[in-house]
């Protein structure tokens, strides 16, 4: 189907109907990814020490956190934190009902 509408555009160019409806953005919205609040890690830590099992959760909590910002460092990648900080926030002693 020949465009048969020109438009005057900026510097004397004329583009026609089907040069305006082409666009460089994806036609669907990419999932916007879990980014936790900045003090989300402190929070999560102030929580876990406060409930009875701080002797267990507080030490696997800070082994998984060191090991993925290690990989975070490495791999230029916050993927490993939000899961760790993700994981542990369903654990927690506020998200749960007992």
């Amino acid at each position: 189907m020949p465009a048969t509408t020109n438009y005057p555009c900026a510097y004397g160019e004329v583009t026609t109907r089907r040069e305006e409806q082409v666009s460089a953005q994806p036609d669907h919205a990419p999932l916007t990814p879990y980014a936790p609040a900045p003090g989300a890690p402190a929070e999560l830590l102030h929580q876990l020490r406060a409930d009875r099992r701080a002797a267990q959760w507080v030490p696997a909590f800070e082994q998984e956190w060191a090991a993925a910002l290690e990989e975070s460092r490495r791999t230029f990648s916050l993927g490993g934190l939000y899961a760790v900080l993700q994981d542990w926030q369903g654990r927690s002693p506020s998200s749960s009902a007992c």
